[in-house]
């Protein structure tokens, strides 16, 4: 291919552009020159783009496998406040076996004893401040699922005097 005008021979292609110049003169040649062949991707660039692509992927079963895990967690969270919704209905249905109990646990209720305690342990101090034996308590206790020990500790976080001061205001 020749320059119409000064009939050199070096003849440039601007990719960016698509056109075709003279590098002597300037004098554009032909201004809708496309390359239609494929683009050449060197076999490291065709890495590259494959580790993306695989680091990609391995983020996204990350997602899908994170978000199996917390509707796993969120069903058991739900289950186990189920339980422990259960727990407090069959310590409040014992409650009502027991006016004592029932008006030493409201005194508790209502005054703020043992703020914070779940309401199985609450049933349980109302059954043994209202004078259950031993036996009986323990029973109480695996029927509300309650560990001993723990039983123990709330008890010691009421004074002497709070559990005569609960037992008075109850009247029994």
């Amino acid at each position: 291919m020749k320059c119409p005008s000064c009939g050199s021979t070096n003849i440039i292609w601007k990719s960016k552009e698509g056109i075709v110049v003279c590098s002597d003169c300037g004098l554009v040649i032909d201004d809708k020159a496309y390359d239609y062949y494929p683009i050449y991707f060197d076999k490291e660039i065709k890495n590259t783009i494959n580790s993306l692509q695989s680091k990609n992927m391995e983020r996204d079963s990350y997602r899908v496998i994170s978000k199996k895990i917390k509707i796993t967690n969120n069903y058991n969270i739900n289950r186990n406040q189920n339980v422990a919704k259960s727990n407090n209905i069959i310590a409040l249905e014992l409650l009502k076996m027991n006016s004592s109990a029932l008006k030493i646990y409201n005194v508790i209720n209502d005054n703020g004893y043992l703020s914070g305690t779940q309401i199985k342990t609450k049933v349980a101090v109302s059954f043994y401040l209202s004078g259950y034996n031993t036996r009986k308590i323990r029973s109480i206790l695996e029927k509300l699922q309650i560990n001993e020990k723990y039983f123990r500790k709330t008890i010691k976080k009421l004074t002497m005097k709070e559990k005569i001061r609960i037992i008075e205001m109850a009247n029994i």
